[in-house]
């Protein structure tokens, strides 16, 4: 269901996987808001591979687009 990632950190993180998340959404009886879209794609192990539905609006960054922000903030 979840991933641990990096596992013999102390500080290691836990992942979903992406068919976990495209399972719950479609249970959803309704949208959810930006804030919870951005949580569950930062919750999520790989948030490139998850079919989104269509009301989603919060897509998540690929790995270059990532960079490229983290660079703009230095």
């Amino acid at each position: 269901m979840a991933k641990k990632l990096d596992p013999y950190r102390e500080t290691a993180r836990m992942a979903l996987e992406p068919w976990l998340v495209e399972a719950a959404l479609a249970c959803l009886p309704q949208t959810l808001s930006p804030a919870y879209q951005r949580t569950i794609v930062e919750a999520t192990r790989t948030p490139h591979r998850v079919r989104w539905p269509e009301w989603w609006e919060r897509t998540p960054l690929i790995q270059s687009e990532l960079s490229l922000a983290l660079l703009w903030q230095i």
